[in-house]
C-alpha cells in the first residue's frame, strides 16, 4: 500500500486518441470527453504519469501478452458491450492507424436495415452485437440477465445469444480479409 511503488497509471478509454495519447477525439457513446485533456487531468488528480490506451488495444495486447493470442503472428480482438471494438496486434506490435487503433471496426455494415447505431448509421456490427442489442432481442430483460438465462439453458435467452453471435460471426468474417489474422480473440 505504499504509493511510493506507483510509477505510472495506464488507463484505457474507449474511442479514438489523438497521436500523443493525451485526450479521446471520437467515441459516439461518450461525446462529452471528446477534446477533454483526459491524461493531463488524471496526472493532476493521481500525481502520477498516465498513459491513456484505446480500450480494445489494451485488451487485444494483454491477450497478445497472457492470454489466448499468446504466440499468433497476426491477431484480431474485439470488446463486446455498450459497443463493440477492436484491435489488431502484429508481430508484437499494435496496428495504428485511425485514432491510434486499427480503426473503428464496430461500424462495417452488416445489415443495411438493421438496428440504428450510436454512430447514426444502420445495421453496424456494433448495433447488431452489443449489449443493447441483446437485450432488445430478449424482450424487457437486461443483458445480464439473458446470460444468466441461457446458461440455465432457458430457449429464448440461448436463441437471443445465438442470433446475436450469428452477426458477431458474420462480422468476424467480413474483417478477416481485411486483417487476415491468424488468431481471433473475442
Amino acid at each position: 500500500n505504499d504509493a511510493r511503488l506507483v510509477t505510472g497509471v495506464g488507463i484505457s478509454v474507449a474511442g479514438f486518441l489523438d497521436r500523443d495519447h493525451s485526450a479521446m477525439v471520437e467515441n459516439a457513446n461518450l461525446p462529452a470527453l471528446c477534446g477533454f485533456p483526459l491524461r493531463r487531468a488524471l496526472e493532476e488528480r493521481v500525481g502520477h504519469d498516465c498513459r491513456l490506451e484505446v480500450d480494445s488495444n489494451a485488451a487485444v495486447l494483454a491477450e497478445y501478452r497472457f492470454g489466448a493470442g499468446q504466440g499468433a503472428s497476426r491477431l484480431l480482438g474485439v470488446t463486446v458491450g455498450t459497443g463493440l471494438g477492436g484491435g489488431v496486434v502484429i508481430d508484437g506490435a499494435l496496428l495504428r492507424y485511425t485514432g491510434e487503433c486499427a480503426g473503428d471496426v464496430g461500424h462495417i455494415i452488416l445489415d443495411p436495415d438493421g438496428r440504428r447505431c450510436s454512430c447514426g448509421a444502420r445495421g453496424c456490427l456494433e448495433a447488431l452485437v452489443c449489449s443493447a442489442a441483446l437485450a432488445e432481442r430478449a424482450g424487457t430483460r437486461s443483458a445480464r440477465e439473458v446470460i444468466t438465462s441461457a446458461q440455465k439453458g432457458e430457449p429464448s435467452a440461448m436463441a437471443a445469444i445465438a442470433h446475436i453471435g450469428s452477426y458477431l460471426g458474420l462480422g468476424l468474417a467480413a474483417l478477416s480479409p481485411l486483417f487476415a489474422p491468424d488468431t481471433i480473440v473475442v
